[in-house]
């Protein structure tokens, strides 16, 4: 059951029921699936994975709260509940700007970016580079941009998915900014969850006709 605990609690909180989910498969073949298109990942989280985390925590999720792609909310009465969790997906890290932007203009004690990125920086994983200090020092500077204007006690947590390049292996990677802009400390490990991939990927859908 849900309970108000600090904010990295909250976060805590949110990470294991979300591991938990995605950790039920192993192949993760939903999730691989999911990986095929950026609509089916986004349909994935909101029909699979979100509904059991706010079962999980106490909370239930409402769509397109304030245009927000999902609210995980507590229940207050029979006719009224309060938003404590607000997460948006952007399939294209790189353009994730405008969904932190619209994180941080809501009030809730966490707001939840997941996205996805070439994010590994050890040398020679991505040809270019891994993009995970760029994104990462990026999406500070907006909270801290916030913070100087309108201060807001909230945690701003990141989840980034990531599928290597021989496609064998699947992570996810969790950050947590703080309302200052600081990446909080007490997470010593990036990686929240991977799998490795043995089993053929699935065929991508056939487009209806």
């Amino acid at each position: 059951m849900y309970q108000f605990h600090p904010l990295v609690g909250i976060w805590k909180e949110f990470r294991g029921e979300f591991r938990r989910c995605l950790a039920k498969e192993n192949p993760p073949l939903q999730l691989m699936q999911a990986w095929m298109t950026g609509g089916e990942r986004t349909c994935f989280y909101s029909e699979a994975v979100l509904p059991e985390v706010a079962g999980g925590l106490g909370l239930r999720v409402e769509k397109e709260l304030l245009n927000i792609d999902w609210a995980l909310c507590l229940p207050v009465s029979d006719e009224f509940s309060v938003p404590v969790i607000f997460v948006e997906s952007e399939n294209i890290a790189g353009g994730a700007d405008q969904e932190v932007r619209k994180l941080c203009c809501v009030s809730a004690p966490l707001r939840i970016l997941i996205t996805v990125a070439e994010w590994d920086e050890v040398e020679g994983v991505w040809p270019n580079g891994g993009n995970k200090t760029k994104m990462l020092h990026g999406w500070q500077e907006i909270v801290r941009h916030h913070a100087k204007t309108w201060p807001c006690p909230s945690l701003l947590g990141i989840l980034v998915g990531e599928l290597s390049r021989d496609e064998t292996r699947l992570r996810f990677y969790s950050y947590a900014i703080d309302p200052a802009g600081e990446v909080v400390a007490d997470f010593p490990d990036d990686v929240l969850i991977e799998f490795k991939i043995t089993s053929a990927w699935p065929a991508p859908k056939s487009p209806l006709p």
